[in-house]
């Protein structure tokens, strides 16, 4: 918290607005921590979205771009993200290894070893209220196949514009695995991000995950 004071009032006093978009809640303390300290700062405004990685570049540039033809509004870039952006956006993730979960209360050791038992997969709907288990799988081929079924059902009419392929650090044969089926199922014009997810969100999945997360157009 003390560096995040100090992030704060440097931050106060170079800029007339300053926009913070921090982890999501439900899996970082971080979000909170800001609002408390946002008190003390009124030039900082504290942003909910569920970006993770990668993902906040997308929408940090989206705001940027925002920002340059219109005015520098807490409410208007609130609503730019809640009616343009987050609407936009899912992910899934899919995890081999349930130890983690289980340590972390998001999962509870029958389903973990049920799961194992009979060599199943969960696959985690990542949106705006955190991670929600969704379904599981025993493949990629399957898990891609699920992916498409929810968009269809909850996003109809809307194509990808673009994909974040997250796989972590020391795994490429997962990862060409993984690019092989998300291009023999989607296409190979389909361009893809590739990157790994930031650690606190390591710690609850465990290093054994692949995650798959889309813009929506």
């Amino acid at each position: 918290m003390p560096d995040m004071m100090l992030a704060a009032e440097e931050m106060s006093n170079k800029y007339d607005e300053v926009f913070v978009l921090p982890i999501h809640k439900s899996l970082s303390g971080n979000y909170n921590t800001w609002n408390i300290i946002k008190d003390d700062f009124p030039k900082l405004h504290i942003l909910m979205t569920y970006d993770i990685g990668q993902s906040f570049v997308w929408t940090i540039n989206q705001i940027k771009e925002y920002l340059s033809h219109n005015e520098c509004n807490e409410t208007k870039v609130n609503e730019l993200i809640n009616n343009q952006i987050l609407p936009n956006r899912v992910g899934w993730l899919l995890v081999a290894n349930l130890d983690q979960l289980v340590k972390g209360g998001r999962v509870n050791a029958l389903k973990a070893a049920f799961a194992k038992l009979f060599k199943v997969k969960p696959i985690i709907l990542f949106s705006k209220n955190g991670l929600d288990f969704m379904d599981k799988v025993r493949n990629f081929e399957q898990y891609f196949k699920v992916c498409d079924e929810h968009l269809n059902k909850n996003y109809p009419g809307k194509k990808i514009k673009r994909v974040i392929l997250f796989i972590p650090e020391g795994v490429e044969g997962e990862l060409a695995s993984f690019q092989l089926e998300f291009k023999k199922h989607y296409g190979p014009d389909l361009q893809c991000e590739t990157a790994q997810f930031p650690t606190v969100v390591v710690c609850h999945t465990g290093l054994e995950h692949v995650a798959y997360y889309v813009e929506l157009e």
